[in-house]
């Protein structure tokens, strides 16, 4: 059954990135968090659609990281 917990957790994250625009020193954070919370809910809940929204943006907080050079 759906969790209101993780709904909730999931409408805080949206509303943190909000106030994260790109450009934002926060934003690669912002998209994490949000992918982080979406995924958890996922694994509760088996909605693709939360799946796929994790992965596209754990991607895009990924690009927005810088690349370490060895």
């Amino acid at each position: 059954p759906p969790s209101e917990l993780d709904d909730d957790n999931v409408s805080c994250k949206r509303e943190e990135l909000e106030r994260c625009p790109p450009g934002h020193d926060g934003h690669d954070v912002a998209l994490f968090d949000l992918a982080t919370a979406l995924y958890e809910r996922f694994e509760k809940e088996d909605e693709v659609d939360d799946l796929n929204e994790a992965t596209t943006l754990h991607r895009d907080a990924l690009g927005l990281r810088p690349v370490e050079n060895d």
